[in-house]
């Protein structure tokens, strides 16, 4: 049983499988405006238990690496190849954006630059796919993306195989920052150029 420090708590049923997750309240409410809202006592009676609410359409995975970020403030990397961790943080990026917490948003954007930094290896592919399938047109993670490519191919000029498999709408995008010269390795280490404004209100 979770200590009662933070009061009470609120379970959360994730995915096809049902599988439980138990958090306190206080914590779940803190930066998601989805969670904020949905445990107000309005929602309540539309539940079955006012205390559980079921998400049938999250990864667990990625959901529990949201838990790990509302109780210790930073991005837990799994231990995966490159590839893996790209995706891991691309599906965070995601989540945030359907919880509605810009706070978690930032921290994933500001991880995938940290991990391009340290590792000479570049997030394309599945997560270019998972953000263009999973955020709107002027998303700072699709801005990302495409800089992150304008930056690549600069220095990759003939090496476009990485590219089979992205959205077209990423392709287009990334060919128009490749035409207006975007390449800036100097803004692609500003974190904060790829920030949302804007913190949860009551």
């Amino acid at each position: 049983m979770l200590c009662s420090f933070w009061g009470q708590v609120i379970t959360i049923v994730v995915g096809e499988n049902k599988d439980k997750v138990v958090i306190h309240k206080a914590i779940l409410v803190e930066s998601s405006k989805f969670f904020k809202k949905a445990v107000k006592p309005r929602w309540s009676p539309s539940r079955p238990d006012s205390d559980t609410i079921e998400l049938k359409d999250m990864d667990l995975d990625t959901f529990k690496l949201y838990i790990h970020w509302l109780y210790f403030g930073a991005i837990k990397l799994p231990e995966e190849n490159v590839d893996g961790v790209y995706t891991a943080l691309t599906k965070a990026y995601v989540l945030g954006e359907e919880l509605m917490d810009v706070k978690f948003k930032n921290d994933a954007l500001d991880t995938i630059i940290d991990v391009l930094w340290k590792i000479d290896d570049w997030p394309f592919g599945d997560p270019v796919t998972i953000i263009y399938n999973g955020t709107t047109e002027k998303s700072p993670a699709r801005r990302l993306m495409v800089d992150i490519c304008a930056c690549y191919l600069s220095i990759h000029s003939n090496s476009t195989q990485e590219f089979k498999n992205c959205p077209k709408d990423f392709l287009l995008d990334a060919m128009t920052a490749l035409a207006e010269g975007k390449c800036n390795w100097k803004q692609l280490g500003s974190k904060s150029l790829y920030h949302e404004e804007g913190e949860p209100t009551a």
